[in-house]
């Protein structure tokens, strides 16, 4: 079998709805969402088959053959029933601005994270089997973002449908899903993206969770006329993730590649 087109490692393009229950729900729907035409990273999908030897050749996948030298990667990994019922955010591995050669290393190191101490506690807690646990892995381009945040369809507070509320702060998300930042926090109605709500986070002062010492006071420059800023990115968020939701929502009526 040629090793660089393993088929237990597949392509974000190339996955199929065969590949749901292997994939894990994060990557199943990154998937869907670069499929219906939204700014998802481009990346690889490591199936909870995939074998030892796929993870020693992954480096020489045909896949990389198209990014340019020095690209560095996110390598998530994607729990199999995670975000169906039950969040392991926080729990599982995620390994930033990972180099080509050390892919397969990060990916070994991800699933390994599915049955830490803390991973099997935490199923044991939700009532979940730890009899037998399968865990992908996705890996993406890397991305160096000036800020990044979480955007919830329905406030997780009040239950309301019609507001949607997102929490962002500078640099990569990592810091924020962990919950290792205080967030600023945004609260939009749907109907007219009105700003109903907002305040500011208090992040961490020496910006060690952002991508730079820049990133984080462009990030705050931009903040510094609060209501005009907050309601353009609350408008901004809206737009692509409405534009994803909509898109998303056609795809579910048509089975994705393949």
């Amino acid at each position: 079998m040629d090793q660089r087109n393993s088929p237990r490692i597949v392509p974000l393009d190339q996955l199929t709805a065969v590949d749901e229950s292997l994939s894990g729900a994060k990557a199943y729907n990154c998937a869907r969402l670069k499929q219906a035409g939204c700014r998802v990273p481009d990346g690889l999908v490591v199936l909870s088959t995939a074998t030892a030897g796929d993870l020693t050749t992954i480096s020489e996948h045909r896949w990389f053959d198209g990014l340019p030298d020095g690209e560095l990667f996110a390598v998530r990994s994607s729990g199999i029933g995670e975000d169906i019922g039950q969040s392991f955010a926080g729990i599982h591995q995620t390994i930033l601005n990972v180099r080509r050669v050390d892919v397969g290393e990060a990916v070994a190191a991800c699933q390994a994270s599915a049955h830490t101490i803390q991973a099997l506690e935490y199923r044991r807690a939700k009532g979940l089997s730890t009899d037998s646990i399968q865990i992908a892995v996705l890996v993406q381009r890397m991305i160096q973002p000036l800020a990044s945040g979480v955007a919830f369809t329905a406030n997780p507070l009040t239950g309301s449908e019609d507001e949607l509320v997102i929490n962002a702060s500078w640099g990569v998300g990592e810091a924020l899903v962990s919950g290792q930042v205080d967030p600023d926090e945004f609260v939009v109605r749907k109907r007219d993206l009105e700003l109903i709500w907002s305040r500011g986070g208090e992040k961490a002062s020496d910006g060690s969770f952002a991508s730079g010492h820049n990133r984080r006071h462009a990030y705050e420059r931009n903040r510094m006329d609060a209501r005009q800023s907050c309601r353009s990115a609350a408008r901004s968020h809206v737009a692509a993730g409405t534009f994803c939701l909509r898109r998303s929502a056609e795809s579910r009526r048509t089975p994705i590649h393949g």
